[in-house]
C-alpha cells in the first residue's frame, strides 16, 4: 500500500512510534524514524534486519535550526516526501505551582512549535512531488 513511499515519524523511539514505523515499513514505505533519543538508531536496526527500509534520525524538536536541517536532509535523500506524522510529544506532570517557565516552555516547544515546524518543512517537500499528507 505504502510502497514506493517516503514516511517521516516523529516519537519514532517510543512505544507508539515504534509501533508506527513497524506498520509502515510492513506495508511497503521508506520510514524516516526520527526521535531526540539514540533508542531510535535501535528501532531502525532492528526493523532493517528484518529487511525493512527504515532510516533513523536524531533530531531535538525544540530546536529549529536541527528541524530545518533534518528536513533538509531528507529531501536531499529521498527526493520526496508522502506522509509525515507528528508524533512526538511530551509532559511535565507537576503541579502547576510548581511548574516553572522553562519547564513549559520545552512542553511548548516541542509539541505546538515542534510539530508546526515539521509540518512546515514537510509540506515544502511534499509540494515539490505533487501532494502528501500531515
Amino acid at each position: 500500500m505504502y510502497q514506493g513511499k517516503v514516511v517521516v515519524i516523529t516519537g519514532a523511539a517510543g512505544g507508539i512510534g515504534r509501533g508506527l514505523v513497524k506498520a509502515y515499513a510492513e506495508q511497503g514505505a521508506t520510514v524516516v524514524a526520527t526521535d531526540q533519543a539514540k533508542e531510535v538508531e535501535r528501532v531502525a536496526s532492528r526493523l532493517q534486519a528484518e529487511g525493512y527500509d527504515v532510516h533513523p534520525y536524531i533530531c531535538d524538536l525544540s530546536v529549529p535550526a536541527d528541524i530545518v536541517k533534518m528536513f533538509g536532509q531528507i529531501g536531499e535523500s529521498f527526493g520526496r516526501m508522502d506522509v509525515l506524522i507528528n508524533n512526538a510529544g511530551f509532559g511535565v506532570f507537576v503541579s502547576p505551582y510548581d511548574l516553572t517557565v522553562e519547564q513549559w516552555d520545552d512542553v511548548i516547544n516541542t509539541n505546538l512549535r515542534g510539530t508546526f515546524l515539521c509540518s512546515r518543512e514537510a509540506a515544502k517537500i511534499m509540494r515539490t512531488n505533487g501532494g502528501g499528507a500531515t
